[in-house]
Parts: structure tokens; sequence; C-alpha cells
């Protein structure tokens, strides 16, 4: 770490407002812009921190991690901690559609009531409709990061590793589809009304959830007293922006 760990006694709180900008890749691989306000904070104890942020932009976002930092050498520190977050586009949609295709074609046996005979009805049927759907596109995850942080008291710097299961939060939808069809038939002069019936069901769109490992870096560079430069990016992720520190 860039301070040695603090060892009052006194719980120490740091909170910000700011703006910040960046993108988003879910585990469907859709990427959508994560802009906006945000408001945030950390409550320390010797080490040992509580933070969380929420933001409101392009999409609503909200984090929170827990963890502890151990001192490791001068300027440098070990960080541990586990994290949540979610986001939610505003602008961002995903869509699905399905087109259902039901065809059947054959011959029907039926008996004459007078003559008793069977007689051959051919019949060819066919039918079609589509299904669509919308979503916000969305990403939540849950995992653990280890990082090295380095640095001095007005720039502090962080490379790491971050693990955990990521989901995009897509609604399931299902369909239940069914069509019936009529066909009339003269035979023999009697008049006959054959019916049939189409089904068909299964999932438009479901939910993805998968793991994943991805290196981690972040900046956090002081501006002034109150202003300060701050950055992170992985794989699925990269944000930047600034706050007003209270």
């Amino acid at each position: 770490m860039t301070n040695p760990v603090s060892k009052s006694n006194k719980v120490q709180f740091t909170g910000y407002a700011g703006a910040q900008a960046g993108l988003v890749r879910n585990v469907s691989n859709e990427i959508y812009a994560n802009a906006g306000a945000m408001l945030g904070g950390e409550i320390n104890y010797k080490g040992t921190f509580l933070r969380a942020q929420i933001g409101r932009g392009t999409a609503t976002s909200k984090s929170v991690e827990l963890g502890h930092t151990f001192d490791i050498g001068r300027n440098m520190g070990l960080e541990l901690s586990a994290k949540a977050q979610d986001s939610r586009s505003l602008i961002a949609k995903g869509d699905a559609c399905a087109t259902i295709n039901s065809k059947a074609q054959g011959t029907v046996t039926d008996k004459n009531k007078e003559t008793g005979e069977n007689v051959q009805v051919l019949y060819n049927y066919s039918d079609s409709a589509k299904i669509k759907t919308k979503w916000s596109m969305a990403d939540s995850r849950l995992g653990g990061q280890a990082k090295l942080t380095f640095g001095s008291s007005t720039a502090r710097f962080g490379v790491g590793v971050e693990a955990g299961i990521h989901y995009d939060n897509k609604p399931t939808v299902g369909y239940n589809y069914s069509s019936n069809y009529t066909l009339d038939a003269d035979i023999y002069g009697e008049k006959k009304t054959i019916q049939f019936q189409s089904k068909a069901d299964g999932t438009l769109v479901e939910n993805t959830t998968k793991g994943y490992v991805t290196p981690a870096v972040s900046a956090d560079i002081k501006l002034n007293k109150h202003l300060s430069f701050n950055a992170n990016a992985d794989l699925y992720q990269a944000q930047a922006g600034i706050r007003y520190n209270f």
C-alpha cells in the first residue's frame, strides 16, 4: 500500500461524489456504456475496509467490496477482497426473435356411413408464427480479488487478478404455441370436417451464467486536496472518472 495500515482504534470514513465513463462487456459479449454520476464511500478500520458505490446515467450500477490490506514493504501492500457488482443499461437493449413453422401432410382414412367403404382424404397443412422479446442489457458478478498496490501518497496503482462468476440477467422467456387447422371434405356426398392441431414449445432466451478469471488494474491519482482521478479495467469492463472527496 502507499501508506502503512493505520493502527488507530477509530473507524475512518471517506466519501466521494463524481462522474465516470466506461464500457461493460457482459457474459453474452453484449457491450454497453456505463457513464454518468456516482456516489460512494469507504469505511476502514486497521486495514479492513468496506467500499460501496452507486451510479446512474446511461446505466444504473451498484457495487460493494469487503477486504483487508496487508503491509508487505515500503509503499507496497497486498489487498485481498470479496466483491459483488451489478449494472443494467437504461439505453442498450438485447433482442431475440424466433419463427415457428408447422407443416403437415398425408392422408386421413374415414369410413362412408352408407357403404362402409374406407376413403382416404389427402391433406396438406402449413402454419407459421413469430415470437419476439426485448430486454435491457445487464451484467452481474460475484468474485474475489487479489491485488498488489504500490505508489506514493498522491498516486496509487494496483495490479492483480479477479475470479468469480458473472451472469447477464436476461429474462427467461419461453413459448408455448399451438395452432388448429380444419379440413372440410366431401366423402361421397357427405360433408366431413377433419381437425388437426400443431403444437410447439421451447425457450426463446434465458439467463447465461459463466465463471471468469481476469487480470485487473487500477489507478488513483490525487489532483488536489479534494479532487482525484480514478480508473480501473479488466477484460469485462473499463471505467475512468473524476471524484470530489469529502
